[in-house]
């Protein structure tokens, strides 16, 4: 009899203790940020700080950069343009793929062939470099003509070496 008393009084206590715990619930968080952007217009006047002890080493450096930064600016404007203008999705991804790393080829899905028809027509209106932060990312902005609508286009890319290696595609809506 003192067993089962004893068992009722345990299991009593144990319930009770487990039911006046309260779970900490982790409140909402909301993150956002805020990024400055300046549109990209000359690619040579990112580096053009200057010192008068400079040798000519690090002056053949800066014009080997002053050319990887035109050569930005072009792979942008190809790749910007590749994404607006096509007549299927299977010529979109051939066009895209010489511009893209095969890590991205495979994360976007560019490397399948499609039977869907959809034509666009468009062009590159503006590209961006965040101010602050990651100098190799870049916001291209779109507009384009697809099946008759017009649609706007804003890619987020990452450039690594010559070649885009990250991408998002983000479709901008006017509200008002």
């Amino acid at each position: 009899m003192k067993k089962l008393v004893f068992l009722f009084l345990s299991t009593l206590l144990l319930v009770g203790i487990s039911g006046c715990k309260k779970e900490a619930k982790q409140p909402k968080t909301i993150e956002s940020s805020s990024v400055s952007m300046k549109q990209v217009e000359d690619q040579v006047k990112y580096n053009e700080k200057t010192d008068d002890s400079i040798e000519m080493s690090s002056s053949i450096e800066k014009t080997e950069e002053k050319k990887k930064k035109v050569n930005v600016k072009a792979l942008l404007e190809d790749f910007g343009d590749a994404y607006a203008n096509y007549e299927g999705i299977s010529d979109r991804n051939e066009k895209l793929k010489r511009l893209m790393t095969k890590k991205c080829i495979e994360a976007n899905g560019i490397n399948f062939d499609s039977a869907v028809m959809m034509i666009s027509e468009g062009e590159v209106k503006s590209i961006y470099q965040p101010i602050e932060g990651e100098k190799d990312q870049y916001a291209i902005y779109l507009v384009c003509k697809q099946n008759g609508s017009e649609v706007r286009v804003l890619l987020l890319v990452k450039i690594t070496g010559d070649k885009v290696s990250e991408m998002t595609y983000n479709t901008v809506r006017q509200e008002y």
